[in-house]
């Protein structure tokens, strides 16, 4: 059932908003709204773009904040949210993700951590994607959302996201607003080019300080649609616009919100449905304890008779459970010190690959995992040399491995002309 009176806060371009059915007001702090509320943000220094990485899917965030960090988009500890990916070849996948620092990212945690109520918190790329999957086509379609001074774009469809990125202008006068498409239409051009799709359908979304648009419709390059507007209230001014309205109906689920946080919301969200079930369950077993409070009469003649049999045993019984758990406490204690002494410490462990790995060989991914009975250690690299001397010393580190008691469970190795890529898993018994 839908809640007419549900909140929404939307910060956007630095200033936060709160959205209660058609009114919106600006406010400076998350903890001035009362009860539970969605909040969609566009978290400000972000990247939010699709990306091809080299690496198995479940690398893929790792590799990513390799190559940002690299690139100069970020000098300091990166986070990377997750919106889609897609498993494109052996080693490669493709990724549509929101990036953002780490000490930002925090603090959003930390913003929804200080609320007293529940908060499903959405990136804002995050809602957009959203919204592309529920048009459901078959087709690529670009999705603009359009702001101020800037234009947030995807291009994509159902289960596939092709190209995102944040167009801006320098203020919002009509020529720079015009300008601002004219970026638009430039990245759904290179959109097409660079996949080979066709895009016809826009589907365009906006705000209350959305710019005039009307020179994209008029040049018809693209089939334009609006998405549904409605109408708030603002500053005591009316306001048509379709992002508040698609907040209502399409913001999703898949927030950054912790689990804690996620059920607080969806508890209270329902709290008078489950009220309504814990009455109905508190009745039944009301009912179920008046139907078993008859048979408990004769229940309690028979304990009795059982209770004389098992008191001649008591003492007995009584004597031997408590040693028995006492020593079961003391055995269970002496193997958990010896399983950690005969455990190999990560030290040990990472001197081992560091002497069995060739000076070319390069280390990316290395993974250890401990559990009753055996170590599991996982490493992905590469080796940048030709494939002869590549092979060869990649043979030498898994004998050398070998020799140091670790057993190859999973083996992989892809070449190219100098640049190889090598994944092996390897297991090590303890005790």
């Amino acid at each position: 059932m839908i809640n007419d009176k549900r909140q929404f806060a939307i910060e956007l371009d630095g200033v936060l908003y709160h959205l209660s059915e058609s009114r919106l007001k600006q406010i400076d702090d998350l903890n001035k709204i009362k009860g539970e509320f969605r909040f969609v943000s566009d978290m400000q220094e972000v990247v939010s773009r699709t990306m091809t990485v080299e690496a198995p899917a479940k690398y893929a965030e790792f590799v990513v904040r390799k190559r940002l960090q690299e690139s100069g988009d970020f000098d300091e500890p990166v986070t990377v949210l997750t919106h889609w990916k897609k498993k494109r070849e052996k080693n490669t996948c493709d990724i549509f993700f929101t990036a953002l620092p780490t000490r930002r990212y925090h603090a959003y945690l930390e913003k929804i951590r200080g609320n007293e109520d529940g908060v499903m918190a959405v990136p804002l790329y995050s809602f957009l994607y959203n919204i592309l999957k529920q048009i459901r086509t078959e087709d690529p379609v670009a999705v603009v959302f359009q702001h101020g001074r800037f234009a947030d774009l995807i291009i994509g469809k159902k289960k596939q996201v092709y190209y995102s990125n944040r167009c801006v202008a320098f203020d919002m006068s009509r020529e720079q607003i015009a300008t601002l498409w004219d970026a638009v239409r430039a990245d759904i051009q290179t959109a097409q080019t660079e996949n080979g799709i066709k895009i016809n359908k826009v589907f365009q979304l906006n705000w209350i300080d959305s710019g005039d648009c009307s020179d994209w419709a008029e040049k018809g390059e693209y089939e334009s649609y609006h998405l549904e507007e409605e109408s708030i209230s603002f500053n005591n001014e009316t306001y048509h616009n379709s992002f508040s309205n698609a907040i209502k109906s399409r913001s999703g689920n898949h927030g950054i919100s912790p689990v804690i946080e996620k059920i607080c919301f969806f508890t209270q969200k329902w709290a008078m449905s489950l009220n309504i079930l814990l009455f109905v369950f508190l009745l039944a077993v009301l009912g179920g304890y008046l139907i078993c409070q008859k048979k408990s009469e004769l229940l309690e003649k028979e304990l009795k008779q059982l209770n004389q049999q098992i008191a001649g045993f008591q003492t007995e019984s009584s004597l031997a459970t408590i040693p028995i758990k006492k020593y079961k406490e003391t055995v269970g204690f002496i193997k958990d010190l010896a399983y950690c002494k005969n455990s190999p410490s990560y030290l040990t462990v990472v001197s081992d690959v560091t002497n069995g790995l060739s000076p070319d060989m390069e280390t990316e991914i290395f993974k250890i995992d401990y559990s009753p009975g055996s170590m599991t250690l996982e490493i992905f690299g590469r080796i940048t040399s030709t494939f002869d001397f590549a092979h060869k010393g990649y043979q030498q580190f898994v004998s050398f491995m070998k020799s140091k008691g670790y057993a190859v469970v999973e083996n992989r190795f892809d070449t190219d002309i100098d640049n190889s890529k090598f994944l092996v898993r390897f297991t090590k018994r303890i005790g």
